[in-house]
């Protein structure tokens, strides 16, 4: 779907374990993705400016997040990282609006600069 500038919504079918490089890069009027509890991955660029999206909502299973995965994301303001994401890459929130980050535990293994300045890090509740 890399591209695609008319897509408005789309329903990931179950059989689906990965989202590739770019899988969703430039799709500029998706608003939400909802990930089913099959796919484990997220690759790099995976949402690149995809301007409108709003809400992202991601299940514990996911365990790799790709760089530059939300980058260019300029409505979406709150990510909550999936309890088997370990790792966030360099570059994960480059030019996006995410100003809140709910992280799996509070002695979370990533570093500051993978944060954008003056983003809110909670821990999940």
């Amino acid at each position: 779907f890399r591209g695609c500038k008319s897509l408005i919504s789309f329903k990931i079918p179950p059989c689906l374990q990965h989202f590739g490089f770019g899988s969703f890069q430039g799709c500029e009027l998706i608003t939400e993705i909802i990930i089913p509890n099959e796919v484990s991955s997220i690759g790099e660029s995976c949402f690149y400016n995809c301007k409108s999206l709003k809400s992202v909502k991601m299940h514990n299973g996911i365990s790799y997040m790709g760089d530059d995965a939300f980058s260019g994301c300029t409505s979406f303001h709150v990510l909550e990282i999936p309890n088997g994401v370990y790792r966030l890459p360099q570059n994960f929130f480059d030019g996006s609006s995410i100003n809140t980050i709910i992280i799996p535990t509070p002695n979370y293994n990533c570093r500051d600069y993978n944060f954008p300045r003056n983003a809110t890090i909670r821990t999940k509740v």
